[in-house]
């Protein structure tokens, strides 16, 4: 998705609508602008939801005592972090990539109405 702005600026050379090109890109990049797309953020929640889990486990059923009570306590606090950065990590990350996809069409569809407004003007 680096150069989305020189994609769109050859595909309207060739005569496509902004509508088209739209569609046509948002087919190309479609795995990249999914929720399941994985990013930096994803694997945060991935080893951190587990440790979540075994750590509450032990902390519900283990007959722990003493500092291995406290040092249980530490790691669920810090899988309990580990996963909530991974899940809000994901969205926002998600939604950047998104928001960055209609913003390059935005720019360039501005560029081109301002080029077009000058030539015509």
């Amino acid at each position: 998705m680096k150069e989305l702005s020189r994609e769109i600026e050859e595909l309207l050379n060739q005569g496509f609508s902004f509508e088209d090109i739209r569609k046509r890109l948002e087919e190309k990049y479609k795995k990249e602008l999914s929720f399941t797309a994985l990013s930096y953020f994803t694997y945060f929640f991935i080893v951190g939801f587990p440790v979540l889990i075994v750590s509450a486990l032990f902390l519900k059923f283990g007959k722990l005592t003493g500092s291995a009570y406290y040092i249980d306590r530490l790691i669920l606090l810090l899988g309990a972090m580990a996963t909530l950065k991974g899940f809000v990590g994901h969205f926002v990350s998600v939604f950047l990539r998104r928001e960055k996809f209609e913003e390059e069409f935005k720019k360039v569809r501005r560029l081109r109405e301002a080029d077009y407004g000058k030539s015509s003007g």
